[in-house]
């Protein structure tokens, strides 16, 4: 059984199913095993803060655990030295097995040589677009905007996000999904051209994060992403949308461009 969730969630979860935890949460703080630090509403995955706003999600999550006990191992896409108290844990709950991080091999081990991509995509992509033009920067001096496949921004949001990027002065590779495309804000482009490239839809993301010019990641903090900033050294600056990104954030009270220089200054 592969589990896309990390350790720390799959916790909560697993939680949940035998009711340790139930639905909804009445009060907080909340303590689970396993897990260094006390959870208020807004740190536990909107499946279990909100259950009644995601009902078929929860139904699909608790799901999981109806066979676990049949499960000879559960995969987890994480490192032992990253989760060790909540690995430890789970595994007396169940045959927990980390194998991460499960990213390409050339960025860890190399020993699968020439691995330098997942071999699969959801769009078909222009791989070259993205690369020449980081080929062009000073290193560490590009933020990489991506928030995932499914996040969808409002038009507030892109428009923080498009002139937050103007004034942090530093530049930029954008990935805009297709239905946000619609809300770059009216002469943004233009005015952001000597600065920024908005790629639609897809980036080869492992690819980009290895590359040197690369110096900030703002993220979703969707678990694919953090684990591959992470592995690949890449400090990043996160806005967290739904499910289990909540679980990975920190927050800054302040706004993107001096979230950025931050970021920058202490790379």
């Amino acid at each position: 059984m592969y589990d896309i969730s990390h350790p720390e969630d799959y916790n909560i979860f697993y939680n949940v199913y035998h009711e340790v935890l139930k639905l909804p949460v009445s009060s907080t703080p909340v303590l689970i095993e396993g897990l260094p630090f006390l959870l208020e509403l807004q740190d536990l995955p909107s499946f279990v803060a909100v259950p009644d706003s995601y009902p078929a999600n929860v139904k699909m999550t608790m799901s999981q655990f109806a066979n676990l006990d049949k499960a000879d191992r559960v995969l987890i896409n994480t490192f032992y030295k990253l989760e060790n108290e909540v690995v430890d844990t789970m595994s007396k709950a169940c045959p927990l097995l980390t194998i991460g991080p499960a990213i390409p091999s050339i960025y860890l081990d190399e020993r699968i040589k020439d691995e330098d991509d997942y071999g699969i995509s959801l769009c078909e992509i222009d791989e070259s677009l993205s690369i020449n033009w980081l080929s062009t920067k000073p290193t560490r001096s590009v933020v990489y905007v991506s928030f995932g496949s499914c996040a969808t921004l409002s038009n507030e949001q892109m428009e923080e996000i498009a002139w937050g990027l103007k004034r942090s002065n530093f530049h930029f590779l954008w990935v805009v999904g297709d239905s946000d495309k619609g809300n770059i804000p009216e002469g943004f482009v233009e005015e952001a051209e000597n600065k920024g490239l908005l790629v639609i839809n897809w980036s080869p993301q492992v690819k980009v994060l290895a590359n040197k010019a690369v110096g900030c990641f703002f993220t979703h903090c969707g678990w694919n992403s953090t684990i591959e900033a992470l592995s690949l050294g890449v400090p990043m600056v996160t806005m967290p949308g739904w499910s289990d990104q909540q679980r990975w954030k920190i927050s800054f009270d302040s706004n993107l461009f001096t979230c950025i220089a931050l970021v920058f200054s202490w790379a």
